[in-house]
């Protein structure tokens, strides 16, 4: 690689250790989390579906293993190579994930890129052994070739750089979970407490405009959702918007595979907004199969999950999906925005009619027979700017993460290879007006 000086990990790094090869109990009450394999993806740490093991089976592990800020994780065996920085402090214990005691930000920042980039990865593909199950011993990551630059400044510069791109997605993505929660909280006061009716109804004030407050009625009347305010409706999905069902082109045929038409699996329904395909069909495909377009705007909805646990997301792209996803389409009379938070407010309510053994699920019926409340006209035509303007912004910040993972993905194995300057990469970005 152009100037740069080649070095083991276990040159580089302080130490490299891996976790625990032990199975500590998971309990019910108190104790640590325990990281593995699976919760290390795209770089980033999903604690949320870790198990707690106790606290003495956590310091048993920690004597091993115990993980510090700055360390790197890696994946060792599975889905090998996927790597994450520990930037904060943790509070965690790992099993089966190697770990590169680095010692300093600098460096470690320098050497998750690096692992990162196709370098990398390459370097770590050529040490995998198994043949049912591939892994990496801990002797081969002891041994990985490690690339850096001659100077520090140089490694201070492409860090800084890296970094900042990474900084501006990761803003992005706070922004949006800021407005996504205030787009949620919003539409829970309005359309799931009826704050503004309770209000008028006890003859306080709303605390809103008048504009805004006499949209909404002073009083409540029976419905089949219990009490709604007067004047309002209830109906059913099907009722009032097209619903479709998807399905999956034959994987055999591997002409079906080779087009421009974006498709997704229901994996794909944990992106919010959801606006990258899981892969790319052609035309042959969709005439030749039961998948179906769901329009920009569209609320999909995952037929198969784990109970008290909803797959519903709000579509940002025009995409086909598969056999298990029901999308709701967007029309003119009621805004798309109210379905998504309307279905996400009441997830539990449709999910609670899963059936099945193994697999619990629902289907396209329960869907369509699922009632929702319908406020007049009036309200949904007022109130459909603040929440159109809120997912309009959180749209935008999704679409230009795209570009930024894309044009930070792009220039990382160039600049971590020495192939190209940092002042030619940042030209590009900002050209890219980045």
């Amino acid at each position: 690689m152009k100037n740069r000086i080649e070095i083991t990990a276990a040159e580089f790094c302080s130490s490299v250790r891996d976790g625990t090869h032990d199975s500590p109990k998971k309990v019910l009450d108190g104790g640590k989390p325990l990281v593995t394999t699976k919760h290390l993806k795209n770089g980033s740490l999903d604690i949320s579906s870790t198990y707690n093991i106790s606290n003495e089976d956590f310091e048993k592990v920690n004597l091993r293993s115990k993980v510090d800020k700055w360390d790197v994780l890696i994946s060792m065996i599975g889905t090998v190579g996927e790597v994450f920085l520990v930037s904060d402090e943790p509070n965690y214990a790992i099993k089966n994930l190697g770990l590169f005691k680095v010692g300093n930000e600098l460096n470690s920042k320098w050497l998750f890129y690096y692992l990162k980039s196709q370098h990398g990865q390459n370097q770590i593909k050529l040490s995998l052994q198994g043949s049912t199950q591939q892994y990496i011993s801990l002797k081969s990551l002891r041994n990985l070739l490690i690339y850096i630059p001659e100077t520090e400044k140089e490694t201070k510069s492409i860090v800084s750089f890296l970094s900042l791109l990474d900084k501006k997605i990761e803003l992005n993505q706070k922004m949006n979970e800021t407005l996504e929660e205030i787009a949620k909280m919003l539409f829970k006061s309005w359309f799931i407490d009826f704050d503004p009716v309770r209000a008028k109804a006890e003859k306080k004030p709303t605390g809103l405009s008048k504009e805004i407050s006499d949209l909404f009625p002073d009083s409540f009347e029976d419905s089949e959702l219990d009490k709604i305010p007067k004047g309002w409706n209830v109906g059913k999905i099907s009722e009032n918007f097209e619903t479709i069902l998807g399905g999956t082109p034959a994987r055999k045929n591997k002409n079906y595979w080779q087009g421009n038409l974006g498709w997704i699996n229901s994996g794909k329904l944990n992106d919010f907004p959801l606006n990258i395909a899981s892969e790319f069909i052609n035309e042959e495909a969709v005439q030749g199969s039961s998948t179906k377009l769901a329009n920009r705007k569209s609320t999909l909805i995952g037929l198969v999950t784990e109970m008290k646990k909803d797959l519903i997301t709000f579509l940002d792209e025009d995409l086909y999906i598969n056999q298990s996803i029901v999308a709701i389409q967007p029309n003119k009379n009621i805004f798309p925005e109210y379905v998504y938070l309307y279905l996400k407010a009441n997830s539990i309510r449709l999910y609670s009619e899963q059936s099945g053994g193994a697999q619990q699920h629902i289907n396209k019926g329960t869907v369509n027979n699922f009632k929702i409340l319908l406020p007049d006209e009036k309200c949904l035509s007022k109130v459909n700017y603040y929440f159109e303007s809120i997912f309009t912004k959180i749209c935008s910040n999704a679409r230009e993460n795209i570009v930024l993972n894309n044009l930070r993905d792009a220039l990382l194995p160039k600049l971590v290879s020495g192939q190209m300057k940092l002042s030619d990469a940042k030209s590009l970005t900002k050209e890219a007006e980045i």
